[in-house]
């Protein structure tokens, strides 16, 4: 929290120098990004600190992320600097996404990568315009950027684009931001000076005051020639990116950093077409690359807006500064250019040649083309008569055939009705009868139909949907049964009528549904991003929206007060009654479950992170159940709140106290464990798992601090469990189950 304003929300990245910090400014009601040294007490990283954050809050551009603050911690000193949160990807993840094959997640660029105006290329040379923007801007207040690559470039859902980390730019009206040594790390775009590297390593230091990224460094950067850095070898790094957009990798790879920082020194990669024939490179977009990564500076674009320009050329499909023509291409380019009048005048052509050939060939033809008119007339009207009777006669082959095909499928239809009606599916006895009564009014299909309508299980009432219901919750009182599935939830009383929730929801199906205590409301959870508390006769009477996914599970408090809502945004949230937001805890992955406590006082979530957690609203603190290695599907208290038993993806079952201690792990179970749950006096915990068996394990736990000692029962099948209930015999076997072990 600084100084009451920004109040952080969590870690968006981490490097070698520096953090950036989610955080909430309170003023202005938004999120914004907060990025900090790592290590304040680094004397040489703070000036180059401040001058980042004064030369990208100068650069009030649209493609330069904005700076709003600049300042220092009041707790620890450290400098800070307050900027946009960029919501998106780099454009080195967006190439990365390409190459896989795999949807970008930007709108702007997902689509066929086919070379046409449309294609995926075209959308990335306009993101690289919009790069060239940016820098030429820079280049225009005296600024150097000197790490120009796509892991700096950042690039919005809806095809935003800001270049980001000017830590390294340059004044070119002072001396250079560098000093004598700074740091190297290739993940990061640092070489550092002033420390050896161990030969084949390539994620260690270098010798020389080399600063930026091996793979898109100009020479003369690269052999750490600051004097000679001026507006071309920023141009070298912008050609260098154009490279991987045209080829999906560097000009530059290597197996150790010396080798890469060697090939960077050259400056003499391949051209795209051949690193990358199978991208059916462009010659000419080929000559822009060998111009603007021209190891000699004085033969490279003297300014960003020439390398722009031709590249807007080439969308234009005008001819290019850097390729050479021929008369030829000249003029196709020209006729691609101006489609319009090309195609008129080509068109008038052809039909000035054809009219004169039509003119003469007719004028010689006219009287043969009377007699022949004549002849056809005559024969066409004998066709047409045999053609008439010919459709008739085969019009009614086809009436009589699709009524013996009808007849056919109406009887085959009836007949499975009744064999499914006889096997007990009653659902789809009444779906084939209502199909063979659909096609033909024949004696069978009523017959059929009058069974399926009359089966004993369409006089109780059970199938109430056309979706078979998947899950299903009684009241506490028995009195409610709560179905549902992929469809609307269906809610049946005993002594009222049945009652659909849920037709309110936008898009989507239903993913989970709970019953409030005292049976008076019902919670769903949505595709459409949103939880929603309904009356029992169905009327909505609350939005819970705030998630980011969709929402995948929901459950009131122990007195109803309060919902409990987890979602695939990696967030569980808690609500009042009314609709309003509590709290929230954020996880690293997709939530599988979230519960109360049986006392309402905390909540237990388990994730895809692998991890389930204790959390109590009231309270800042969160307990980490970590040691599962795999996902954590789900996570229940016990009883008496004091154990939590958490299943996994890993095939074990562990017992955890209310501390996070790990008391025990269960072993036994051979495929994944889906479910967990407490029998009421907590001395039992059942478990269910894909490897087709349940099993109970006794649980005895005289003290919190003492050892769990835990038996593994025989196993029961699922239908034993239900049949059986708390009568199945407690004879332990010899397979026992210990902490550790």
């Amino acid at each position: 929290d600084r100084g009451g304003r920004f109040l952080e929300r969590g870690t968006l990245g981490r490097g070698g120098m520096g953090e950036v910090a989610l955080a909430f400014d309170r003023a202005l009601e938004r999120e914004v990004a907060i990025k900090r040294l790592v290590d304040p007490a680094h004397r040489g990283l703070v000036p180059r600190f401040l001058a980042e954050a004064k030369i990208t809050g100068q650069l009030e551009h649209p493609h330069v992320v904005p700076v709003h603050e600049m300042g220092f911690d009041r707790k620890t000193g450290a400098p800070y600097m307050v900027m946009k949160r960029v919501r998106g990807q780099s454009l080195a993840e967006v190439l990365g996404r390409i190459r896989k094959g795999e949807p970008t997640r930007v709108s702007d660029l997902d689509g066929q990568d086919d070379g046409g105006p449309g294609s995926v290329l075209m959308r990335l040379l306009v993101v690289f315009l919009k790069v060239c923007d940016a820098v030429a801007f820079a280049h225009s207040r005296g600024i150097l950027h000197r790490d120009l690559k796509p892991a700096n470039v950042m690039v919005g859902e809806f095809g935003e684009v800001l270049v980001m980390d000017w830590g390294l730019a340059k004044s070119l009206a002072g001396p250079g931001s560098s000093g004598g040594g700074v740091t190297l790390d290739l993940h990061e775009g640092r070489v550092a000076a002033g420390a050896r590297a161990r030969e084949g390593d390539p994620l260690q230091t270098l010798d020389g005051s080399v600063l930026g990224t091996p793979a898109y460094m100009s020479p003369e950067q690269a052999r750490g020639e600051v004097g000679r850095l001026d507006e071309r070898s920023d141009i070298y790094s912008l050609g260098a990116i154009l490279y991987e957009i045209l080829t999906l990798s560097p000009p530059f790879v290597g197996k150790t950093s010396r080798d890469l920082l060697e090939k960077a020194r050259r400056g003499r990669p391949a051209p795209p077409s051949e690193r990358a024939p199978h991208r059916n490179v462009p010659r000419e977009l080929d000559a822009v690359v060998a111009t603007a990564m021209n190891p000699r500076p004085v033969r490279r674009y003297p300014a960003v807006a020439e390398l722009r320009a031709d590249i807007e050329a080439y969308l234009m499909g005008r001819t290019l500064a850097a390729a050479h023509y021929s008369s030829v291409e000249r003029v196709a380019k020209w006729v691609a250019r101006h489609k319009a009048p090309s195609a008129v005048a080509g068109v008038s052509a052809v039909l000035l040649a054809f009219f004169v050939v039509w003119l003469v060939l007719a004028l010689a033809s006219a009287k043969e083309n009377a007699e022949i008119a004549r002849s056809n007339e005559t024969t066409a009207c004998r066709n047409q008569v045999i053609a008439e009777e010919s459709v008739r006669s085969e019009a009614e082959a086809r009436r009589q055939a699709d009524e013996e095909s009808r007849l056919a499928r109406t009887i085959a239809l009836a007949q499975a009705s009744q064999a499914a009606l006889r096997g007990g599916r009653t659902l789809v006895a009444l779906l084939l009868a209502r199909e063979s009564g659909r096609l033909e009014d024949h004696p069978a299909a009523c017959q059929v139909l009058h069974d399926a309508l009359n089966a004993p299980w369409m006089e109780m009432g059970v199938l109430g949907d056309m979706y078979s219901p998947r899950h299903a919750m009684f009241s506490p009182e028995g009195t409610q049964l709560l179905l549902w599935g992929f469809g609307v939830p269906i809610l049946r009383d005993e002594t009222g009528p049945t009652v659909r929730v849920g037709s309110k929801h936008k898009a989507g199906g239903i993913l989970w549904a709970a019953l409030s205590p005292d049976g008076d409301r019902i919670v769903t959870a949505s595709d459409d991003r949103t939880a929603r508390i309904w009356d029992s006769a169905g009327r909505p009477l609350a939005v819970l929206s705030g998630h980011g996914e969709r929402v995948q599970f929901v459950e009131f408090s122990p007195d109803g007060s309060r919902v409990l809502t987890a979602s695939a945004d990696k967030t569980v949230r808690l609500w009042n009654g009314e609709g309003g937001e509590l709290s929230s805890l954020l996880h690293e992955d997709w939530i599988q479950s979230a519960n109360f406590a049986p006392d309402g006082t905390r909540v237990v979530t388990s994730s895809r992170d692998g991890t389930a957690r204790i959390w109590d609203p009231e309270l800042p603190s969160t307990v980490f159940l970590r040691g599962h290695r795999g996902v954590v599907t789900r996570a229940v208290f016990s009883p008496d709140s004091k154990l939590v038993a958490t299943t996994s993806g890993d095939g074990t079952v562990r017992l955890w106290d209310g501390t996070g201690r790990l008391l025990s792990i269960l072993r036994g179970h051979e495929g994944v464990v889906l479910d967990a749950a407490f029998s009421p006096d907590g001395r039992t915990l059942l478990t269910g798992s894909q490897d087709g068996t349940a099993r109970l394990w006794r649980v005895r736990l005289p003290d919190l601090l003492a050892e769990a000692d835990q038996r593994l029962w025989r196993d029961f099948t699922p239908a034993e469990v239900e049949e059986y209930g708390d009568i199945l015999p407690r004879e332990p076997i010899d397979r026992v189950a210990r902490q550790g072990r």
